[in-house]
């Protein structure tokens, strides 16, 4: 408990007073010779509700020597805060770990300062030049960019009804005309009982059906853009993520690509450069 209340104090100081050591390292990142921050780590620039990230700072020139205690304060795109308490380890670095909720804003959240205590109980708050411009350093390292699990999986969708339910291959080779279930493989019968080939869209939903006629899912290339298909074979729009990387769809569904999306830039493969 003294732990937690003397780095409540701390951040206290730093955020409301100003007091004189702390602003006088609020300085033009080329013009820093004393106190700073030589590295940020964090074990996961992507979070959702529920996670953790664990987060490890390097301070170097604190005169007198490092303290035990530090304190790290998030900032996120509309202005909301979060802090947490940093203690140093073993090997002369401060870790700690931020926990993501659902009232956490969604977005880049970025340091806003990081709070390092001396061994003579000074404090020197260091700032992030990506927030603060030309005052401060670098610490894009530990950029966190929190994200809505309905960003990355769709609400479910049912695969498409069937009217009548068509378990069996027609015995007529033809299908009926919407959608067919053929031997675990979706199919759209034309009027005329032919298969449909390529775009359909049914249900407020636009789906894609291969050469020969079965439903498409994942990355399909039309025209020479790149669409993607959840696994009830509806396109997606909008922010997804695929094997570890974000990717933008727009309104119609192409994929964006070597572009900037909101801020954020995505390559010409389509993947989001963090």
């Amino acid at each position: 408990m003294k732990k937690v209340k003397r780095l409540s104090l701390l951040l206290c100081a730093v955020l409301f007073f100003n007091i004189a050591f702390v602003s006088g390292f609020k300085v033009k990142a080329e013009e820093v010779t004393g106190p700073q921050i030589k590295s940020v780590i964090v074990d996961r620039n992507l979070a959702k509700a529920g996670d953790s990230v664990k987060i490890s700072v390097e301070a170097i020139n604190i005169p007198s020597g490092l303290g035990q205690e530090a304190a790290l304060n998030y900032i996120s795109p509309s202005g909301q805060e979060k802090s947490i308490d940093l203690f140093l380890n073993k090997a002369g670095r401060y870790e700690g770990k931020i926990d993501i909720t659902e009232k956490d804003e969604e977005g880049m959240w970025k340091i806003n300062f990081i709070a390092i205590t001396a061994k003579d109980f000074s404090i020197f708050a260091i700032y992030n030049s990506d927030v603060h411009g030309e005052f401060g350093q670098d610490m894009t390292a530990g950029n966190i960019k929190v994200y809505k699990v309905a960003d990355v999986n769709p609400p479910v969708v049912n695969p498409p009804v069937v009217t009548p339910p068509v378990v069996n291959p027609p015995t007529d080779t033809k299908l009926n005309e919407g959608w067919n279930l053929v031997e675990g493989k979706w199919y759209f019968g034309n009027v005329d009982g032919s298969k449909k080939i390529g775009w359909v869209s049914t249900g407020g939903k636009w789906y894609y059906l291969q050469t020969d006629g079965i439903m498409k899912t994942g990355w399909v290339l039309d025209n020479n853009k790149w669409y993607y298909l959840n696994s009830n074979g509806a396109m997606q729009t909008g922010w997804i993520l695929d094997n570890g990387n974000w990717y933008y769809l727009y309104g119609d569904g192409s994929m964006a690509a070597n572009t900037t999306i909101n801020g954020y830039k995505v390559s010409a493969s389509g993947a989001w450069i963090n």
